[in-house]
């Protein structure tokens, strides 16, 4: 079972950063309004990808993420997005939106082991990849919020959203 160790302190400190982060978590994605057909292929829309491509975009979108806040640099969280993404989220600015994510030390890498609980079905909208939902980890889950976007024939992150809630014994992972 994937467990977290946090003091009180830091999972309440945590708690309150995001509250007061939340909007700009939102903020770490593209612009909703294409600039350009910029860094989006000229091809014809891609199907929707299959449930272990799914599987192998949020855990790659996710492990980059913490990655980035372990280590204080966001070039490669950066570099794996969309041109869209890119131009939209300055290294520097990714940096200052999951501050609260790296002050607290938080490490999500447990997640690997589990698999995702999807909240809602995966949909493409206005040519973008939504996947929402939870990884099941002790004693906070992993709630992600995930966009993607077709860019040289593959589908590249557009945004993310990222947050510990408090899990419920229902999420629980069974051994």
């Amino acid at each position: 079972m994937a467990s977290f160790s946090f003091n009180r302190f830091a999972v309440s400190a945590l708690t309150i950063a995001l509250v007061s982060v939340s909007p700009a978590c939102a903020q770490a994605r593209a612009s909703n309004q294409p600039s350009s057909t910029a860094g989006r292929s000229q091809a014809a829309p891609m199907a929707m990808p299959s449930s272990v491509a799914q599987l192998i975009l949020i855990r790659s979108a996710l492990t980059a993420f913490n990655h980035a806040n372990l280590t204080g640099n966001y070039s490669v969280l950066q570099a794996l997005g969309s041109q869209n993404f890119r131009t939209a989220n300055p290294t520097v600015k990714l940096a200052k939106l999951f501050v609260p994510f790296r002050t607290s030390l938080v490490d999500i890498s447990p997640t690997l082991f589990l698999n995702p609980a999807l909240s809602r079905q995966p949909v493409i909208e206005n040519g973008r990849l939504r996947l929402v939902g939870t990884f099941p980890s002790q004693p906070m889950a992993v709630s992600f919020d995930l966009l993607f976007e077709q860019s040289d024939l593959q589908w590249k992150l557009f945004g993310l959203s990222v947050s510990l809630v408090p899990a419920s014994p229902a999420q629980a992972p069974r051994p």
